[in-house]
């Protein structure tokens, strides 16, 4: 007597759990894209987020200690165009930010403490790179240790004509570089300035510093495009930082930053 035949799959249902299989393994595989490309992304932005904060507490610094008056004069002016097509700023000014130390004074013959006094300009600048990588913000110092040979105290117009000693590239893939100088107007309210110049303006109350930010990449896809193209681009993907900085060292203020008795 024969067995009886067990019954096996028809190819219509092997071909259908092929199909739903095949399903559920794209459907893995793009979630698994999904979640790695997230994670690129958060990544970047918690890496750009650093950047930013890292730039703006070290130019809002040193705005905080920088000399604001008629002599040792602060002056905002438009700079390079940025990657919206717009005047970025310049920043020109002098501080005395750092900490006091000892050094040798041949005409003393002796050491003596003293902190040194910085000509300091923060602005744009774009590296002759191919294919463009949009614009670098960096810092350039001149310092010395004598205010008898120091340029801000004899010149007049220094900022006009800044001596470059030392450079530092304070954030990269910059796609905007603003820092709006706010003055006390009619009726004591303050009054944005696009552009500063201490030698004709009033002490300022505070400044706005403005810094939009890309990561590696949209800084490349941005600086090879155009037009609406770019703005549009830019829009998507820039990230706006503010930093607010109140000078101390202006006329009138003490150097906590509160009025004079």
């Amino acid at each position: 007597m024969k067995p009886p035949r067990r019954a096996g799959f028809s190819l219509i249902e092997v071909l259908s759990a092929m199909a739903i299989l095949s399903i559920i393994v794209l459907m893995a595989a793009r979630l698994f894209a999904d979640s790695v490309q997230m994670w690129k992304i958060g990544n970047r932005r918690v890496e750009q987020d650093v950047n930013a904060r890292a730039a703006l507490e070290l130019i809002g610094r040193q705005l905080t200690m920088a000399m604001v008056d008629p002599v040792l004069h602060m002056r905002v002016a438009y700079g390079a165009q940025d990657l919206y097509g717009n005047n970025s700023h310049t920043v020109t000014f002098t501080s005395f930010d750092h900490r006091a130390e000892n050094k040798w004074f041949p005409s003393l013959n002796a050491s003596r403490p003293y902190r040194d006094i910085q000509q300091t300009r923060y602005a744009l600048f774009r590296p002759p790179t191919n294919p463009p990588i949009g614009f670098l913000l960096i810092r350039l110092i001149t310092e010395d240790e004598s205010w008898t040979s120091f340029r801000a105290y004899s010149d007049p117009a220094w900022a006009e004509t800044f001596t470059v000693g030392i450079t530092n590239v304070v954030a990269e893939h910059v796609a905007r570089f603003n820092v709006y100088t706010y003055v006390p107007g009619a009726g004591g309210q303050p009054v944005r300035r696009e552009t500063y110049d201490s030698r004709t303006d009033p002490p300022p109350l505070w400044f706005d510093i403005v810094v939009y930010l890309l990561d590696e990449d949209d800084a490349i896809k941005a600086a090879n495009l155009s037009g609406t193209a770019r703005d549009r681009y830019l829009e998507r993907n820039a990230r706006r930082y503010v930093h607010r900085a109140y000078p101390h060292n202006v006329p009138g203020m003490n150097i906590l930053g509160g009025p004079r008795p």
